[in-house]
């Protein structure tokens, strides 16, 4: 009579279906390993993490098979040692390379399994963590870039020509976002040329060499030269993934692949333009941009204070001229009354001051 058995082989099938199905519905990859790291089973979770088709495609290879190069080292220790000592190894955190180049950030929860005291395998969670750590680098990102703005504000208002405030701009960039190939140019409309304000280029250190890129940036001086000068005679942002191609271009360093070309302006008026241009294709995002037309604004801001500083500051010279001008011929108009007494006003003046000064009078 074999009835117990034939039940409990029934319970046996009913469970691991129950289970299997748990395993496959669930959102986090699973796996299960021989001793030498070699998948024996894997669900459709894993798979998809993987970027192939089916469980099928991994099982029977390794997972350092798909882990990253560059933390293919690091997990293969932690594993190891983990195999080795039987211990719990804890959340295990890497990088897996799919097949079509593109990555995943994983968390890696392994167990050790044991048999007859010795270790024969493993088996473990995987949880795609993808998202959760681009949203932390985009928010380390954006706290680069308000620290950025909020040092621009502070070291704009301190500085005194608009050439300092340039290359306070392109040193703010350079510190924060590494950009490199950066120049701003102020654009003299009565003349329709450019002057190059400030620059930085990266391994450019000698006297010579500087001398050298110096005169290569101001070879571009016109502005209907490079997409500079389109965007100062359209009054538009350019940011362009293939400079090669781009018919508006106007090389001065070659094999810069893109570019992010933006007008600084103070309310309405163009008064220059900032080119940033990296040697990487589609170095530049919708971000970016919204930043250095924050940033160049924040500039354009100072350099108007500056340039009604240098008015109000010229007027007042003006008008104290004027103003000494206008008593000095008073005083010749009283003195032609009388030729007696030429020069008599000027004394008076003068030993008034005298008098003014013995009182201890500013």
């Amino acid at each position: 009579d074999i009835t117990a058995r034939k039940r409990a082989e029934g319970a046996l099938r009913v469970s691991e279906e129950k289970y299997r199905m748990l395993v496959e519905e669930i959102n986090d990859g699973f796996y299960v390993t021989d001793s030498a790291g070699v998948f024996t089973f894997v669900n459709s979770a894993l798979a998809r993490m993987h970027g192939v088709e089916g469980p099928q495609a991994l099982v029977g290879r390794k997972f350092s098979d798909f882990v990253a190069p560059e933390m293919g080292e690091e997990l293969g220790e932690a594993y190891h040692s983990a195999v080795q000592s039987g211990r719990d190894p804890g959340v295990i955190n890497g990088q897996i390379l799919r097949p079509d180049g593109t990555r995943a950030f994983i968390e890696i929860k392994p167990a050790m399994i044991a048999k007859g005291g010795q270790i024969v395998g493993s088996h473990g969670v995987v949880r795609d963590v993808t998202n959760r750590k681009q949203a932390e680098t985009e928010i380390l990102q954006r706290l680069n870039e308000l620290e950025m703005l909020y040092q621009g504000g502070l070291a704009f208002s301190r500085l005194k020509t608009s050439k300092a405030i340039a290359e306070k701009v392109i040193d703010l960039l350079d510190q924060k976002m590494d950009w490199h190939h950066t120049a701003i140019r102020l654009y003299h409309p009565e003349s329709e040329i450019f002057e190059l304000l400030a620059y930085h280029l990266p391994n450019r250190n000698g006297r010579e060499e500087h001398s050298a890129t110096e005169e290569q940036l101001k070879s571009m001086q016109w502005a209907d030269q490079g997409i500079s000068g389109w965007v100062i005679q359209h009054d538009q942002v350019v940011r362009s993934n293939d400079l090669k191609n781009d018919p508006r271009y106007f090389e001065t360093f070659p094999g810069l692949q893109s570019g992010l070309y933006i007008p600084i302006k103070i309310n309405e008026r163009v008064i220059g333009v900032i080119s940033i241009e990296s040697e990487q294709p589609q170095a530049f995002n919708e971000s970016d941009e919204r930043l250095v037309i924050t940033l160049v604004g924040q500039a354009a801001i100072a350099m108007d204070n500056l340039t009604l500083f240098d008015d109000l500051q010229r007027s007042n010279s003006e008008l104290m001229l004027a103003y000494e001008t206008t008593l000095e011929g008073w005083s010749h108009a009283l003195d032609l009354r009388d030729k007696e007494t030429e020069g008599h006003t000027q004394r008076v003046t003068e030993m008034t001051v005298k008098l003014a000064r013995a009182f201890g009078l500013s």
